[in-house]
């Protein structure tokens, strides 16, 4: 029995092993191909603004500007906000594969096929080069979904404060998430 599971966790981090490595190559070849940051004018205008005088707009997220003056303006380049948003897109893809393991019990093969799919999607391809907030709020979003089905599986007080603290920072890079929440 030992052996067993022995084996099944060597084959498990094998598989995650393989996983990452596609992924970040994937990823990365794919940077390689198209790293050239782009603009949706009244969006990316409102963030890169917010970055560089710190102003705060009324009708969208004042966090994200503040995330791309920490990632962008410290570099003096909007490219290393593309690598990062990148690695944001890898890491919610990471979480969503584990999410469909441990909750929905799906396999692994198919957890993994799925989130390298997902990364591939054409919007996210897309939101990854853009200065706006939707790869940043994927990964919150795939944050507070682990702590919504940690609370189902788990009901604890401690869940209810992480899903309320999760929800705000959500709420406060995208505006979309209100009803929702």
């Amino acid at each position: 029995m030992f052996r067993a599971a022995t084996n099944e966790n060597k084959q498990n981090a094998t598989a995650w092993i393989v996983f990452l490595l596609l992924l970040v190559s994937i990823q990365g070849e794919m940077l390689w191909i198209d790293h050239q940051p782009m603009f949706f004018f009244g969006d990316s205008a409102s963030y890169i603004w917010t970055a560089v005088t710190g102003w705060l707009p009324g009708d969208r997220s004042f966090v994200y500007g503040y995330f791309v003056r920490l990632v962008a303006i410290t570099t003096q380049s909007l490219s290393s906000l593309i690598i990062v948003q990148v690695f944001l897109l890898m890491a919610a893809s990471v979480m969503m594969a584990k999410l469909l393991m441990r909750f929905f019990q799906v396999r692994p093969w198919i957890a993994f096929t799925t989130a390298l799919l997902t990364t591939l999607e054409p919007l996210q391809l897309l939101y990854t080069r853009y200065v706006m907030t939707e790869t940043l709020a994927l990964l919150i979003f795939s944050v507070y979904l682990w702590c919504v089905l940690q609370y189902l599986a788990v009901p604890r007080i401690k869940w209810l404060f992480a899903i309320q603290c999760v929800a705000t920072v959500m709420i406060s890079i995208r505006f979309a998430f209100i009803p929702m929440v």
